[in-house]
């Protein structure tokens, strides 16, 4: 199992998740919606969503899925 983590500096909160197949750029932009359907309303009052990512290997800017998913996840929601 590989911990894949979020974490919420604004409101001191954490969320992990053990996933049972390889972490790639899809896996998180998938774990970061499945987070965004159930703890969004934290952030009601927000206009801004922030995401710091570590650069590693599966969401290094140079890897054109990360960043496309990154980039349609928001209106993907609308």
């Amino acid at each position: 199992m590989t911990p894949v983590g979020l974490v919420l500096l604004a409101l001191d909160a954490r969320f992990l998740y053990g996933l049972t197949s390889k972490v790639s750029s899809d896996c998180l932009v998938d774990c970061l919606a499945r987070w965004w359907e159930v703890g969004h309303d934290r952030l009601d009052h927000s206009t801004t969503l922030v995401i710091n990512l570590d650069h590693g290997l599966e969401n290094q800017s140079r890897r054109t899925q990360c960043m496309q998913r990154m980039v349609e996840w928001p209106t993907a929601l609308a």
